[in-house]
C-alpha cells in the first residue's frame, strides 16, 4: 500500500491510501518492499519547497527509518509524474540494494558513497 499524504474531512486529517497504484494507462504499479525491515507499505514524502516539486518513497513502518535519501529526489510539476517517478526509483534502489546483500553485485568506491 502507498500512503500518499492527508485529505481533511470535515476537520479530520485521515490519510490517502492507495493499493494498488495505477499508472496513467490504468497499469497496476508493483512497488518493492523495504529491503531493511522487508514492510510492503511505503510513503510519499514531497518537498514543495523547490519549483518543481521533489518526491521520493520511505518506508511506512515508524520503527525502521529507510527512505530514499534527499539526494535521490525526483522533480515533476505534477503529483502523479511525480509519484510514479519515486516508486521507479524506490524500485530500482531496493533492487539494487538486495543485489549487494546477496553478493550479485559490488559497488565501486565511488558508487558506495551514493547508496
Amino acid at each position: 500500500m502507498l500512503k500518499d499524504g492527508y485529505v481533511n474531512v470535515l476537520g479530520a486529517y485521515l490519510p490517502v491510501e492507495i493499493d494498488p497504484y495505477l499508472d496513467k494507462d490504468g497499469n497496476e504499479v508493483e512497488i518493492n518492499p523495504c529491503p531493511k525491515c522487508g514492510c510492503k507499505d511505503q510513503e510519499v514524502v514531497v518537498d514543495n519547497i523547490y519549483e518543481p516539486s521533489g518526491y521520493r518513497l520511505k518506508c511506512a513502518n515508524e520503527g525502521c527509518g529507510y527512505s530514499i535519501p534527499e539526494e535521490i529526489t525526483d522533480f515533476e510539476y505534477f503529483h502523479d509524474d511525480g509519484v510514479l517517478a519515486a516508486i521507479n526509483t524506490w524500485n530500482f534502489h531496493t533492487g539494487l540494494e538486495d543485489l549487494i546483500k546477496s553478493g550479485d553485485y559490488t559497488p565501486s568506491a565511488d558508487e558506495d558513497d551514493s547508496l
